[in-house]
């Protein structure tokens, strides 16, 4: 009889780490014949206390990212037989914009504990790039690298080009990270009018190139759609210990989508991409406008760029591939 998984998540149904990471090996698992579940840890403390009380039984918990306090993973540990901490971003950490808020600081150290005690408490730690699994190794007696996959049957390259409009450069990303993108458009004003920039965010654009930037909200239902709003991809990240944890998931889907980026040379870009390859890395802030106007010149450059991150992204990142791996890592 197969092991019985539970996945213990938070209740965030926005998560965009549930919606790639979690909730489809979890469909997987289910066709596969295993008996597999998703639960929610409600926010609640007093909701807390009955739910790690009252857990369902299974042979191997999976815990998704949530840093828990101390008498809640002891709740865990006692029950089940097989304990898994699963994580996909810097969760001991906070990004340096936070950091540098009151209380920032102290906050970071109460999560870095927090991790500590859950890796050195969990039978095997799971995570989502090298970097992350050097630092769960510090604790850890057991750690599996998973990357994040993409559905590369719904990701799909578009099938066709509008080649009488502009190209338009584009981003995804979250209202925190707007200044990133920011800085990055600073650096492309010149090319205003010759290029549109797309912007797909969940609060409006402002700042550089506003007149040339098409906004968009960012609706997980049109993902797809708007990606193929876009002919070259831009992730500029921060150097900071925050950002070396991403997973890279916007730079997966612009390559299952065909689209050739333009990327930070900072944590998993590095591991995913080869330079000049399937896409580009800029490690100096005036590398920007260079590669995108490589780009920009050469159509056939942007298809043989866009080409070859699918290719790699269906060998590598396909999220049926990563499953596999993961019923691998627990030994189901």
């Amino acid at each position: 009889m197969a092991r019985s998984i539970l996945f213990l998540t938070s209740s965030d149904t926005s998560s965009q780490s549930l919606r790639f990471r979690v909730d489809p090996l979890v469909s997987f698992g289910e066709k596969r014949g295993l008996n597999v579940r998703r639960v929610v840890i409600p926010d609640n403390f007093m909701n807390r206390l009955a739910f790690f009380r009252f857990l369902p039984m299974a042979d191997i918990c999976v815990l998704h990212r949530e840093l828990l306090a101390g008498r809640e993973l002891a709740c865990l540990r006692k029950k089940y037989p097989v304990l898994a901490y699963d994580f996909d971003c810097a969760v001991w950490t906070l990004p340096a914009s936070e950091l540098d808020r009151p209380g920032g600081m102290q906050r970071a150290a109460k999560r870095a504990e927090r991790f500590g005690r859950q890796c050195s408490m969990a039978d095997i730690c799971i995570a989502g790039n090298i970097f992350l699994a050097r630092k769960a190794d510090e604790f850890s007696r057991q750690v599996s690298v998973l990357p994040t996959g993409v559905d590369t049957d719904v990701y799909l390259p578009r099938l066709a080009t509008d080649a009488s409009r502009p190209l338009h450069v584009g981003w995804v990303g979250s209202a925190a990270a707007m200044d990133n993108v920011r800085a990055v458009l600073g650096r492309l004003q010149s090319l205003g009018g010759l290029i549109q920039f797309q912007v797909v965010s969940d609060q409006p654009y402002a700042g550089p190139c506003q007149e040339y930037v098409f906004w968009e909200k960012r609706e997980p239902a049109r993902a797809v759609g708007q990606l193929h709003g876009m002919d070259i991809g831009l992730l500029p990240l921060p150097g900071d210990e925050h950002s070396q944890g991403d997973c890279g998931l916007t730079l997966l889907q612009f390559m299952s989508c065909a689209m050739p980026p333009v990327v930070s040379s900072v944590g998993v870009c590095r591991e995913i991409i080869d330079h000049g390859i399937d896409g580009f890395l800029v490690d100096d802030p005036n590398e920007w406008e260079k590669y995108v106007m490589h780009l920009v010149d050469d159509p056939s450059l942007r298809g043989r760029i866009g080409e070859a991150g699918r290719e790699k992204l269906c060998s590598r990142y396909d999220v049926a591939s990563i499953a596999e791996l993961l019923w691998e890592v627990l030994d189901v």
